[in-house]
């Protein structure tokens, strides 16, 4: 995560990255929330897996916010 999120900054000049997990996979919601993202929302039943409808967590990260968190 931290490499992605260095490389779309740094290499790619992005302003604003947004991804998405399972709501259930909390690792990687974890994973994302060190490396600066922040809950935006909730998208509810967006996925179908294994018989169930699964919702999916949105972050998002701005690049001044994760600029002053590089000391």
């Amino acid at each position: 995560m931290q490499l992605r999120t260095r490389y779309a900054f740094r290499e790619l000049n992005l302003h604003n990255l947004i991804t998405e997990v399972d709501t259930e996979n909390e690792a990687s919601k974890k994973a994302l929330e060190r490396n600066g993202y922040r809950t935006v929302g909730t998208r509810r039943e967006q996925s179908f897996r294994e018989g169930k409808w699964r919702d999916r967590w949105l972050g998002e990260v701005l690049r001044d916010d994760w600029e002053k968190t590089q000391a």
